[in-house]
This record gives structure tokens, sequence and C-alpha cells, in this order.
């Protein structure tokens, strides 16, 4: 009987470590992606469900008070105002409904926010680190996870709302994101 020998590289053993502790970290794409609905920052009501009939919509998860959400909300702002009317952004932030006007206010926040108090959509999706922005698709599946706001990150998010608009993408200014990976 003939035995099989494999060689795998340590470059190849830390790429399928690292695949698999980022999959930990949230729901994996090609999840259905947990329903939510609820009134926004201005009082809007909103739902994953009314927004993806219009298209893909991303969906940023925000801990109310994570180091990086000064810089990284900038970064996120300039994002959303570039394909605003085009393409639909929604942020979730672990907080009170009694505080996101504050939150919003603090961060000059562009896009609709819902609060997320109990936790509920964070534990729903699985995160264990915010910054983290889902893709979701007409069908409520998600397409594409964006961890933190690392360079990288931050221009294939720019890459994917340019696709899900229809347009190439937009010059954004997204000097300021980190060139590693960040997270809080």
């Amino acid at each position: 009987m003939k035995h099989l020998t494999f060689i795998v590289s340590a470059t190849a053993l830390a790429a399928v470590t690292a695949f698999a502790m980022q999959e930990a970290l949230h729901l994996p794409e090609g999840s259905k992606a947990p329903a939510f609905a609820g009134k926004t920052h201005t009082g809007k009501d909103v739902s994953l469900q009314s927004l993806t009939k219009e298209g893909p919509v991303f969906v940023v998860f925000w801990k109310e008070r994570c180091p990086h959400n000064p810089k990284a909300s900038a970064l996120f702002n300039s994002l959303y105002k570039a394909y605003e009317g085009k393409v639909n952004m929604v942020g979730i932030v672990a907080t009170s409904e009694e505080k996101l006007g504050d939150w919003a206010k603090q961060f000059n926040n562009a896009y609709p926010l819902l609060a997320d108090s109990s936790r509920k959509l964070i534990n729903d999706y699985k995160l264990v680190f915010s910054i983290c922005t889902f893709q979701i698709g007409k069908d409520g599946t998600i397409e594409k996870v964006f961890p933190g706001y690392g360079a990288d990150s931050m221009n294939a998010l720019n890459a994917a709302m340019a696709a899900a608009a229809g347009t190439k993408p937009a010059n954004v200014d997204l000097s300021a994101a980190p060139t590693k990976l960040t997270w809080g």
C-alpha cells in the first residue's frame, strides 16, 4: 500500500489558519444575513428587507467606544457620500437608542444608524471585533465581509461599493486608513 506524504509550507499553513480565524470572528460569506429593523437616529424606519429590495446594502458594525471610531468614521462617511443615492449603507452601533443621536453627532455620521443596545445583532452576526462591514445582496445573503478599516479593506470596500453602484471606484481619499488591518 502506498502512503501519500503532504508537505505544507509555513506560508500556506499560516494563510489557512488566518482564514479560519477570521471566519470565526464573524458570519462567513455565503451565510444568510440575520434580519433587522428599527428606527434610525433620525427617526426613519429601516429594515434589511427594505434596503435589499433596491440592491446590495453595506452594513457597518460599530462598538460605541472603540478607539478607532474617530478616524474610521471619517473614512466611512467619505465612502458613503461618494455613493450616496447609488448604494445603501446603514450602521449598527452597540449603544442605546438614547445615546445613538449623540454618537452620530460626535462622529458627524452621514448615513443611517440603528442602535443595538442588547447586542442581539452583534451576536447574530457572530462579531467578535468592530469595525466590520457586511455586503448583503438582494437575496439577503452575505456576499462579502470587510473587517476593520485597514487600507486594503477600505480600498476593497470602495471597489465593492462602486460595483454595486455600477460605476468605477470613486476617488475617495482613504490615505488615513492604517496600512495594517485594524479592529477594535
